[in-house]
């Protein structure tokens, strides 16, 4: 079966890049012929901030930033992905020479959120496809708690048409069983649906050496203050250095003893694999976590994002790893067996959703 998937696989972000090769790579082990579709939005990078001075002043201080990330998340999408060989920009270019393909598949990540340029772009909606073809999204997410009376409108108009529609969580299904759909199916993520040997064998092409490491590794977004006192306090309890990861230039100034800059989506893995411990205000940070069993110590992030991580922890009966006070250390033993089968479980519904497409 000829498979076509959209997502967000060009933004600089771990997760987004490694969840998309992730959907790939077991849509492929099924023999299905896939193909990402090369999306690229011009404004993808852009800053969302309202302030003009930010706009002006955010493009010059992220030149670096930007010319790193284009070259080593470039450098693992062409080694690792196979991509449509031609690049779209807008929804227009999508429907003007649509992707030759059965099935088209929308997600997983943020594809929905309308609070980023994500959720207010038809393109993450398939409208692009013709009428005789399947669309389908898998692990699509919302992450907004609620949607205002005309985004209900607009999703009800854009996935009506949709012959399947799965989500990440199940704070979306409510959502759109508001916006009058009723068929509506939990999935996991895809970086669970490939197996942990998978993501040793991505990790093997890190050029880290990191099995002799003592660390706990800290993946966070928006330089929360509280996420790395927490850490340092964790690091000097457990006698551990702190890792950090991530590809903004500004993070190597935050408290800790290395900062990977702009590595590698391979590094990130090896990074995770050979963790001690993982702190993350991060979904995927944590996913990482679970699927290499490690101690994660999970905050919130600041804004309304949470929702996607806080239902993960939740279904998997880790709520007791969320961080409500930072003064206070989580131990570092956690009992992943109720974990373990309720991811075995919801990983077979989750293959099951997807092979119910092409069989």
């Amino acid at each position: 079966m000829k498979i076509a998937t959209i997502t967000c696989h060009r933004a600089f972000n771990y997760g987004a890049v490694l969840q998309a090769y992730a959907l790939e790579k077991f849509l492929e082990k099924d023999k299905n012929q896939v193909e990402v579709i090369d999306y690229y939005p011009k404004d993808l990078h852009k800053t969302e901030s309202k302030s003009m001075l930010v706009k002006l002043i955010r493009p010059i201080i992220r030149t670096f930033d930007f010319k790193k990330s284009q070259k080593v998340f470039g450098k693992f999408l062409q080694e690792n992905m196979k991509l449509t060989k031609q690049r779209y920009h807008n929804l227009q270019e999508l429907e003007e020479k649509v992707p030759d393909a059965d099935i088209f598949i929308v997600g997983s990540d943020q594809v929905w959120n309308c609070n980023t340029k994500n959720g207010n772009d038809d393109s993450f909606f398939l409208t692009f496809v013709p009428e005789n073809k399947r669309k389908v999204s898998y692990a699509a997410s919302i992450a907004m708690d609620e949607l205002t009376p005309e985004q209900e409108k607009r999703f009800y108009k854009n996935l009506k048409s949709f012959d399947k529609i799965s989500v990440r969580e199940k704070t979306a299904i409510k959502l759109l069983k508001k916006c009058g759909m009723e068929q509506v199916q939990k999935v996991l993520d895809p970086v669970y649906l490939l197996e942990k040997q998978d993501w040793d064998e991505l990790a093997k092409k890190s050029e880290k050496k990191l099995e002799q490491e003592k660390y706990i590794l800290v993946y966070g977004f928006k330089r929360q203050k509280n996420l790395y006192e927490y850490a340092r306090k964790l690091a000097k309890q457990r006698n551990c250095k702190i890792y950090s990861i991530n590809t903004n230039i500004e993070d190597k100034f935050l408290d800790v003893d290395k900062y990977f800059w702009n590595a590698s989506p391979e590094d990130f893995v090896n990074l995770v694999k050979n963790a001690q411990e993982v702190v993350t205000n991060s979904f995927h940070g944590l996913s990482f976590s679970i699927i290499y069993q490690k101690p994660v110590h999970q905050f919130t992030k600041v804004g309304k994002e949470n929702s996607r991580m806080l239902d993960l922890l939740d279904e998997l009966s880790l709520s007791s790893r969320l961080v409500k006070d930072s003064n206070t250390l989580l131990d570092r033993d956690i009992n992943f067996e109720e974990a373990n089968k309720k991811i075995k479980e919801h990983r077979n519904q989750s293959m099951e959703f997807l092979r119910d497409l092409y069989r």
